[in-house]
């Protein structure tokens, strides 16, 4: 009977120091609404893809997000979506051609649909940076301060919290905010200090608002090992103070690079 009785109030101990699933809800939704506050800074970016094999060509229209980060309209985004790399081809031929020299992908023509416009702009790609696997981009013809993330207001990655990304529907639900959130499920040090996440994918924000980094798959240029623990298509939010730097470099290099003549608008389709 002891025994129960000091079961029961180990129990009750535990159960105290957990969150009610009521104050989880609660948190979350605050969560949600701290986040949420800079919805306008997602934008969608449509461009164009060519993949080009055996003497022709094929283009496709290519549809992703992205987030303002200046009031002067620099813009992060996937550069595994911008900037695609070939897929994997696996062995080359026994005829001894080159399989991958005959195929290349390239990405132009972009442009971005700021949040309350109907028409998209021009946007010209800066750089990219493969290994932190993001993309920055310049809207040419923004005419007045756009809404942005301050990637200063940023706090470090703790494993085991909820981190949260801003996204938006298609068209066809009205382009509207949406708050989707994931996890941190542990570290890695190599090639570089990194989070695992789960989904989802883009610039991650903690529960107070502030930046916590971008999370993007692995680089699969850097995939050395056969074991299939290294081979899964991992998620890996790189920390926002690493994102920053890229960013201040490459506000640095679109100061530097003139403007491009602008296009005349497109209406929204």
């Amino acid at each position: 009977m002891r025994r129960n009785i000091g079961l029961v109030a180990l129990l009750v101990l535990a159960a105290g120091a957990l969150p009610a699933p009521r104050a989880h809800a609660q948190d979350m939704r605050a969560a949600y609404a701290r986040v949420v506050k800079q919805a306008d800074a997602v934008v969608h970016i449509r461009y164009v893809m060519t993949v080009s094999a055996y003497g022709q060509e094929n283009r496709q229209d290519m549809h992703t997000l992205g987030t303002l980060v200046t009031a002067e309209g620099l813009i992060l985004a996937p550069d595994a979506q911008v900037n695609p790399e070939l897929p994997d081809r696996g062995p080359a031929p026994g005829d001894g051609s080159d399989t991958a020299s005959r195929m290349s992908v390239k990405t132009t023509e972009f442009k971005v649909l700021l949040n309350g416009r109907e028409d998209w702009l021009p946007l010209t790609m800066l750089t990219h940076d493969t290994g932190l696997g993001i993309a920055w981009l310049r809207v040419d013809a923004a005419g007045s301060k756009l809404p942005h993330v301050d990637l200063a207001r940023r706090t470090d990655p703790v494993v085991g919290d909820p981190y949260f990304v801003l996204a938006r529907t298609g068209p066809d639900l009205g382009r509207a905010a949406m708050v989707v959130h994931g996890y941190l499920w542990g570290e890695v040090q190599v090639p570089r200090r990194a989070f695992l996440a789960g989904f989802p994918q883009g610039l991650a924000f903690a529960g107070d608002g502030k930046v916590l980094g971008y999370v993007v798959p692995q680089n699969r240029s850097e995939l050395r090992s056969t074991d299939a623990q290294d081979r899964t298509n991992t998620l890996l939010l790189i920390p926002a103070d690493k994102i920053a730097s890229a960013t201040k470099r490459a506000l640095e290099m679109s100061l530097a690079m003139p403007a491009e003549t602008p296009a005349p608008p497109e209406p929204v389709h």
